[in-house]
């Protein structure tokens, strides 16, 4: 998600709906826009610079949309070839559950906190793709994006989780620090590298 050394690739499952299309027997125009949901799987413990306790984010999920312009040309009664140019958002919130002591009003306590990150993607790419066309206008998509991200922005937290509604964290000298929340930053990723995507099981109606 974050620099050259860590791998973040994101999976989409989406939903595509076209509108002003136009088509001649073997090409179609058109724009298109959509809805997807981002599953991510990432292998770092913290962005560069910014403190962050967390041994390594492994996995996250999120919700976005995509939009942009497309051309399809048949190669056969059901396959055709297709490319878009587009937008699309790749939002998803990473996070990490951790043991810790806590401190209640009746002394220190076993509890848990949850290191959350939550980066924010807009990119710009192209889109070729195989389409299968087995009637009417269900389509399935096969494809890959390349592209590159005109933002790229983090919000980053821990909390505590456990137990629910109750404790403070400790500081290192063992104080209270009256706090259910500490390692809050938000920003831009400086070093942000476009994530890989690969469409699977896609369809529009």
């Amino acid at each position: 998600m974050y620099d050259s050394k860590i791998l973040f690739l994101t999976f989409l499952i989406s939903i595509t709906f076209c509108f002003a299309q136009f088509e001649s027997p073997t090409s179609k125009f058109g724009i298109f826009g959509g809805i997807n949901l981002n599953s991510h799987s990432a292998d770092f413990g913290k962005l560069k610079n910014i403190p962050n306790c967390c041994p390594k984010f492994e996995s996250g999920s999120g919700n976005g949309f995509h939009a942009g312009i497309l051309y399809e040309r048949s190669i056969s009664n059901s396959f055709w070839l297709g490319a878009k140019l587009g937008i699309i958002t790749l939002d998803g919130e990473l996070s990490k559950d951790e043991p810790t002591t806590i401190l209640l009003e009746t002394g220190p306590a076993n509890g848990k906190f949850t290191h959350y990150l939550t980066g924010r993607f807009l990119n710009f790419g192209f889109e070729p793709a195989i389409i299968y066309n087995p009637f009417g206008e269900l389509l399935f998509y096969a494809g890959a994006r390349l592209g590159f991200n005109l933002s790229k922005n983090y919000e980053q937290i821990e909390k505590i989780t456990e137990p629910l509604g109750a404790g403070t964290f400790i500081d290192s000298l063992g104080n209270d620090t009256f706090k259910r929340t500490r390692n809050e930053f938000a920003g831009e990723i400086p070093d942000a590298q476009s994530p890989t995507n690969v469409y699977f099981g896609k369809y529009k109606l």
